[in-house]
């Protein structure tokens, strides 16, 4: 009992800085020293599984940022021929643009629908890449000696893994329903969904199984060489 004691003082005293001096008869600060090799021996390299999962994590937010940007999420051509892209906020045809938003004159336009769509999609794929870069520093940091989801539960952590996915798809989702399937068909076979919109679902599918896959698919000694 008394030596559980003690090692719960000498803990206590860590956390407060202080350590016995040489002789145990007084409290004495932690020097420098011994802080900066306690926090070295804390820090590490990323091994095989942390290091593919930050690749498939930045891919995926990659692939979100170029969606957002782009402006191929519906392409109709006639005959072969390249008539024009609809974006997530604009249309650019063979020889002019416009701006959903600048061409909104009443609520129930089509060009406000595309409009509301597209800032959703926009909204939910803006949070999945934060999302994923959280996650990824995460990852990063833990080499360092912090992690910063460490103030939160597992569930927190699994809610934030998955929440960047999920995110995403409730985005493309709501474009789907409120847009992207009743133009793309008011085109008939003219209209199909562009690659800006593949590479947002690819996107979001990548950050749904990203947890799944460093959980049970990649083992911990992935890559042999990793320290």
């Amino acid at each position: 009992m008394a030596q559980k004691s003690l090692k719960d003082t000498l803990a206590q005293a860590k956390d407060m800085g202080l350590e016995l001096s040489a002789d145990g008869s007084a409290w004495i600060p932690i020097s420098k020293s011994d802080v900066g090799n306690a926090h070295k021996s804390e820090q590490r390299q990323l091994n095989g599984k942390e290091l593919m999962h930050i690749i498939i994590l930045s891919f995926s937010g990659l692939l979100a940022v170029i969606a957002i940007l782009g402006s191929s999420w519906i392409s109709v051509d006639i005959r072969g021929h390249h008539i024009s892209e609809f974006g997530l906020n604009s249309v650019q045809g063979q020889d002019d643009s416009e701006i959903y938003a600048e061409t909104c004159d009443d609520s129930t336009g089509d060009s406000c629908a595309a409009a509301r769509a597209g800032l959703v999609a926009t909204i939910g794929l803006s949070i999945g890449i934060f999302l994923l870069l959280v996650c990824s520093m995460d990852i990063f940091l833990r080499t360092k000696g912090f992690a910063l989801l460490s103030v939160i539960s597992q569930f927190g952590k699994t809610i934030v893994q998955l929440g960047a996915g999920i995110s995403m798809m409730l985005g493309i989702g709501f474009w789907l329903i409120t847009w992207g399937f009743y133009f793309n068909s008011s085109m008939e076979e003219y209209g199909h969904f562009g690659i800006h919109f593949w590479m947002a679902l690819f996107a979001a599918f990548l950050g749904l199984i990203s947890p799944i896959l460093n959980r049970f698919v990649f083992p911990e000694d992935f890559d042999a060489t990793s320290k």
